[in-house]
């Protein structure tokens, strides 16, 4: 509902779902309808350290092992995250890195969805 109410805001935006909005089917088409989905994938030493240093507000987590609930999420979830346009690899690299590959993998996306793009090959 949150998601389907914030598309219907004006104009381009980026919306940052939480982890497991992405899993419900109706949440990947109304994305896929009207957007595109990018996942920022990283591995899970770098999400387990990405963890310990944001705020301790992830009720999944707040167990005694939450590397092994991540590890268990990560199992669950990566096959459908996988499914998005584009996938990022967010890792060991500067947030600049990543908005840098978005926008590179934004522009051939652009390229190759326009009608007149057929063969052609981006680099």
């Amino acid at each position: 509902r949150i998601i389907a109410g914030l598309r219907r805001a004006a104009g381009p935006q980026i919306l940052a779902s939480g982890g497991g909005a992405y899993l419900a089917p109706p949440t990947r088409a109304a994305i896929a309808k009207d957007g595109v989905s990018i996942w920022l994938r990283a591995g899970l030493p770098v999400l387990a350290q990405r963890v310990r240093c944001q705020r301790a507000d992830r009720p999944l987590l707040d167990v005694a092992d939450s590397e092994a609930v991540m590890r268990r999420l990560i199992e669950e979830r990566h096959p459908f995250y996988a499914r998005a346009d584009i996938v990022i690899d967010s890792g060991l690299v500067s947030k600049g890195k990543v908005v840098h590959d978005i926008v590179q993998a934004l522009a051939a996306k652009a390229r190759l969805d326009h009608p007149r793009a057929r063969g052609l090959e981006v680099s």
